[in-house]
């Protein structure tokens, strides 16, 4: 113990604990790696939920973690079989297939892939046509091939129905691979 320097880190200081302090902080940063090969990975992190006011507001917003008006969204299975990284080949797929100039009357503005963390997350800006509005679309990998998504207008309260709208192109995309919607 001797040979050990005293670590000052916030931590130690505020434990009000003098007493083996730098023993304590030594092994476990000694153990720190070896510690990380066995533990399990963390916990993903979920999609929020939607916004939830008195109606007629957040008319605008579609979540599988709830809230908001239009409720909840029913995550998405991938089809038994496959594994996480085709799950995912298949939601980049689908995405992708979205036509540029919309579809449905909704969209005609494009869209594009704004951030994405393979086989983890996704996020999907998607524009109107006139008014240039941004809707954001995000997929959250929650493991075994299970997804959890989030459509949400950025503006106003009301989205005239179109996050449903394009949840619905995708997940019919997705039923035609063999997904289920419960």
């Amino acid at each position: 113990q001797a040979l050990l320097p005293p670590l000052h880190t916030t931590a130690n200081l505020l434990d009000g604990n003098e007493a083996g302090r730098g023993r304590r902080l030594f092994l476990g940063g000694a153990f720190a790696p070896a510690a990380a090969l066995f533990s399990p990975p963390p916990a993903r992190a979920s999609l929020p939920p939607c916004p939830s006011r008195p109606p007629p507001a957040d008319k605008n917003c579609r979540s599988c973690s709830g809230g908001g008006n239009l409720g909840k969204l029913p995550k998405w299975q991938a089809p038994g079989g496959i594994n996480d990284a085709a799950a995912w080949t298949d939601i980049l797929e689908v995405v992708k297939a979205y036509p540029q100039e919309g579809q449905g009357g909704i969209d005609g503005g494009g869209w594009a892939i704004a951030e994405e963390r393979p086989g983890d997350y996704l996020r999907v800006e998607y524009t109107s046509k006139i008014f240039k509005f941004v809707d954001d679309f995000e997929i959250q990998f929650e493991g075994d091939g299970l997804v959890c998504a989030r459509s949400a207008s950025r503006t106003g309260s009301s989205d005239l129905g179109v996050n449903t709208m394009r949840i619905g192109y995708l997940v019919k995309a997705l039923k035609a691979r063999g997904w289920k919607v419960n």
